[in-house]
């Protein structure tokens, strides 16, 4: 199937970009792509009809096939620096107030924080993946060549604030009555990581209207970064009516 034949089938990947974020191959990396087409063609079925949590009927789902996506993820290297000063109570035997104690210290953290580097994209596997740099090649030594890109609409600022703020946060108690925390960010790069995506649209015993999801694959190690798969309940249901309809 064509690439313009698939979008009329299941529509674009994503939405067009409001404002693509340019980063020159001399600054961009991709992790290069070990799963091959047929390897990522066979897990991704198996992902969307084996096992338990999938319908009954999941078989006769429309799915597209793999499709290869090199999805744009920002790196960001950080570490962080908090203080926090707070009171904790101690009571008795019997419940009662003893004394009110002061608590407090400092706390450390470093972080590579990975971002999804595209806006209104329908899946996100940043959650499931690890860029290590021994993993990352640049873009000038490995150009790609196949698959289809997504651009990145996400700016480097944008990702590193985002990066920021979690790394306060996780090392700013919430129930402190003082925190102080410091963020510096030692780099930032653009990487394209590799993904087996699967697009499927099923209407059936767990699902009354078409419902479309997706299985989006590691091209690296086959792992299954992120999933959208019909009510888990449902599938079970449907699994037991059938099982009764059968006795």
């Amino acid at each position: 199937m064509t690439l313009e034949a698939r979008r009329r089938r299941f529509g674009p990947i994503a939405p067009p970009p409001v404002a693509t974020v340019r980063v020159g191959d001399g600054e961009a990396f991709v992790v290069p792509a070990h799963l091959a087409l047929d390897e990522g063609d066979r897990l991704g079925r198996e992902a969307i009809q084996a096992g338990m949590l999938r319908p009954p009927d999941a078989h006769r789902a429309d799915i597209e096939g793999a499709q290869l996506v090199w999805v744009p993820l920002w790196r960001v290297d950080a570490s962080a620096d908090g203080f926090h000063v707070g009171l904790r109570s101690t009571t008795d035997a019997k419940g009662r107030l003893r004394a009110v104690l002061p608590t407090g210290g400092s706390k450390h953290r470093d972080e590579v924080v990975v971002l999804l580097a595209r806006k209104m994209l329908p899946f996100d596997p940043s959650p499931s993946i690890t860029l290590a740099l021994d993993a990352m090649a640049s873009k000038l030594t490995h150009p790609i060549t196949e698959g289809e890109e997504v651009a990145p609409d996400v700016t480097r600022d944008e990702a590193e604030r985002e990066a920021t703020a979690r790394l306060r946060r996780s090392v700013q108690p919430s129930s402190a009555l003082y925190t102080e925390a410091e963020v510096r960010v030692r780099s930032t790069a653009l990487c394209h990581y590799p993904v087996w995506l699967r697009r499927y649209q099923y209407e059936g015993v767990a699902s009354n209207t078409r419902f479309e999801g997706h299985v989006a694959l590691s091209a690296v190690d086959g792992r299954v970064l992120s999933a959208k798969h019909p009510p888990a309940w449902r599938s079970l249901a449907g699994r037991v009516a059938q099982m009764f309809k059968r006795g």
